[in-house]
């Protein structure tokens, strides 16, 4: 692979050294503790373990049981159970969720089980009985009522009951295909991924792939790169433009009288674009002196044979999964706890307002794919490869990548990814094809979270 430049660097004033050793070292500090502090910071992967778990235990028709069980397992209420147990709930919906799982347990291990008093005197706290008895009719009614729009709830506590007129009212059917939606494609995706992974090293060591295509990289200095990443990324990008956008997002919001979660999607939008923002103006007035730009354009997006282009990041993103999934579970062993991710994996998940989650998944589909592949492999990786090999280039820029997401737990996986999206950008010389992996990547993220949470 040859690596092009536009023009011949120049020489570096001393202010722009200086500035780029203060950028750097501060976001080194920055950096640090947001790794660290990502050790403390909630997980979304234990909520969708509980998801999966209420999923699966509510749709388990006996027509399908053994094809459930196939995939997930067998007594999923007891996993669920425990899982609750585990997990320290708080809400009253877990609670009053894990009571009904414990007395079903108990029903179904003692058919003359009665409940106990702790479990009458819960259900009367959380739902405000008119009528003392547990068992009377009118009560059960009531309580069914309550919990009408929870089918988990519904589904149990019908069961507890024995109130089979409502058993038709349980949407099993469509939490079944749930349980496919979320199960299946995984499974498909790593056995595909791993024979397409398999070819590609078989064509590496057979160097059929030995030709590359040439890639351009902008004109920039060390000190350019350094003031791109550490200054414009990291330093105004995740701390200053926040501090700028936050007012401006809570005056937005406040203005056209935004309620709760559309408030939080409208702020997660308006705060991505602050962060995005910086870098590309610091970009923009790097490049700028350099112009005109070549024909290939600074950073060979290039859309065009648009079929190549999906073809190249579907065969990548499959290709990926299995890598990213085995770092992952490697991860889990070696730190034991799940570190904190995406809070926007937090809202998606827990969300159902569908304008909201619009707002939602535009920065994970849009926003992060187009910034995010821009400044690492439309800039970044071009420029070290230009200055210490391909090869160094994209392993250097994919670590650059993984730690600027500021996840522990997730950083052995997002260097996978970005070893992937790496070698796409050095394979077919187009930033394209890297744009539209992300976003693939990004999209099964966030459909699965929408699977989960619905």
């Amino acid at each position: 692979m040859y690596i092009e430049t536009n023009n011949q660097t120049k020489h570096t004033p001393n202010w722009k050294t200086l500035l780029a050793i203060f950028s750097f070292t501060l976001s080194i500090f920055i950096w640090f503790s947001g790794l660290i502090g990502s050790l403390q910071r909630p997980s979304v992967a234990n909520s969708l373990e509980l998801r999966r778990l209420e999923l699966v235990s509510l749709g388990m028709p006996s027509e399908s049981r053994n094809i459930v069980q196939f995939f997930v397992g067998k007594q999923p209420e007891d996993s669920l159970h425990n899982a609750l147990e585990k997990s320290h709930i708080s809400r009253k919906r877990d609670i009053l969720l894990n009571i009904s799982l414990q007395e079903k347990i108990q029903r179904s291990a003692n058919s003359n089980f009665v409940s106990t008093s702790r479990v009458k005197s819960i259900y009367k706290k959380y739902w405000t009985f008119q009528t003392p008895e547990y068992s009377a009719t009118d009560t059960q009614e009531k309580l069914l009522k309550k919990i009408y729009d929870d089918p988990l709830l519904f589904k149990l506590n019908c069961e507890i009951l024995k109130y089979d007129n409502c058993r038709q009212l349980i949407p099993e059917s469509k939490a079944f295909l749930q349980i496919l939606g979320v199960t299946i494609p995984p499974i498909l995706a790593l056995i595909i991924g791993g024979i397409l992974l398999l070819r590609q090293i078989w064509l590496i060591w057979r160097r059929e792939n030995q030709s590359l295509p040439i890639l351009i990289a902008p004109a920039l200095g060390l000190m350019d790169i350094v003031l791109l990443i550490s200054g414009g990324f990291v330093t105004l990008g995740e701390t200053a433009s926040s501090i700028l956008v936050i007012p401006l997002t809570q005056a937005t919001t406040n203005f056209f009288h935004l309620a709760s979660p559309l408030r939080e999607a409208i702020s997660i939008v308006l705060l991505y674009l602050g962060l995005s923002v910086m870098p590309l103006v610091i970009l923009i007035l790097t490049l700028r002196p350099n112009q005109p730009a070549p024909p290939e354009g600074f950073l060979q997006l290039h859309w065009k044979p648009l079929g190549s282009t999906i073809s190249q990041a579907t065969i990548s993103v499959l290709s990926v999964c299995p890598l990213v999934v085995a770092l992952e579970q490697l991860s889990k062993i070696i730190i034991n706890t799940p570190s904190g991710s995406n809070p926007l994996m937090t809202l998606l998940l827990n969300n159902h307002n569908p304008l909201a989650l619009i707002f939602f998944s535009f920065p994970a589909i849009i926003l992060a794919p187009l910034f995010e592949e821009l400044i690492f492999r439309g800039v970044l990786l071009p420029s070290l490869g230009r200055k210490l090999g391909p090869g160094w280039g994209v392993i250097l820029s994919s670590l650059i990548f993984s730690i600027a997401h500021l996840s522990l737990g997730e950083l052995a996986p997002l260097t996978a990814l970005g070893l992937g999206l790496g070698w796409l950008r050095v394979t077919s010389g187009r930033l394209a094809p890297c744009v539209l992996m992300h976003a693939f990547w990004n999209s099964f993220t966030v459909i699965n979270l929408l699977l989960l949470g619905s």
